[in-house]
């Protein structure tokens, strides 16, 4: 089963129904894309190949290789992979590199014969905490 979960802003508006920010605020905003890799029976040392591979597209393509987690304790995804934007402008145009390249959609292609559940968060980074602290 694969599932796609994104926050999708419109118009400054999460579609979780979350204020979004707008104008000089988005020029601000930080982006965080999660993305999650539950391998198949036995294929996570593949999973993490493959990602290491998506990775080395990313930076072929000129984009920011991220940074790639691999589960050691409890539950959870056993891959996970994150990269920060600056802006969500900055994240579509990364969205709208990987999906005008062929090699990486063919790398996503064969990482979905090698997980049984993936699934793509995106977050805004909220601000409060360094807000705070520089006053």
């Amino acid at each position: 089963m694969i599932i796609m979960l994104a926050g999708q802003v419109a118009r400054g508006r999460v579609a979780v129904g979350v204020e979004g920010p707008t104008g000089a605020e988005e020029k601000r905003l930080t982006i965080v894309e999660a993305t999650n890799y539950f391998a198949k029976q036995g294929q996570a040392s593949a999973v993490l190949e493959q990602r290491r591979q998506a990775t080395r597209i990313r930076c072929e393509l000129g984009l920011d290789p991220g940074e790639i987690l691999v589960l050691r304790e409890g539950n959870g995804p056993d891959v996970r992979w994150e990269c920060r934007f600056p802006t969500r402008a900055a994240y579509d145009a990364d969205m709208a590199a990987r999906a005008g390249s062929e090699t990486f959609i063919q790398a996503r292609r064969v990482m979905h014969t090698l997980v049984d559940r993936f699934e793509r968060h995106v977050y805004e980074v909220d601000e409060s905490r360094s807000q705070r602290h520089a006053s």
